[in-house]
């Protein structure tokens, strides 16, 4: 189905990621989500959680929990997570990825169900 270039599954990932945070908040996203009052609110554990299963090798599990968030709450705050977590898989090795069983283009599948779910037109 699709060829074996991953420069340019990557590069198509960067980019709707980049629109999408663009078109919803005119900047880019920012590095670290955390609140600077170091006040935890519902968005930052979620952030925190994400990141932890991320690192813990359970990509799966972090995905499925960030669209139960959202399916619950559709909020900037959530949106901005979402994409900041595909921003931040994409950074990962192929390698890394098929030993957490995912798979580069599940990326870019995760990024487009989160524009039809938040309504982003390009």
């Amino acid at each position: 189905m699709f060829n074996n270039d991953e420069g340019f599954v990557t590069r198509q990932i960067k980019s709707l990621s980049k629109a999408l945070s663009t078109i919803m908040f005119d900047k880019a996203l920012p590095e670290n989500m955390m609140n600077e009052k170091g006040i935890i609110s519902e968005e930052d554990f979620l952030s925190y959680r994400i990141r932890k299963l991320i690192k813990d090798g359970k990509i799966n599990e972090a995905e499925n929990i960030l669209f139960n968030e959202i399916k619950n709450y559709k909020s900037e705050e959530n949106l901005k997570i979402a994409l900041k977590f595909y921003e931040e898989l994409n950074k990962l090795d192929d390698e890394i990825l098929e030993k957490d069983n995912f798979l580069r283009i599940e990326i870019l599948e995760g990024l487009d169900e989160i524009k039809n779910i938040y309504s982003i037109k390009e």
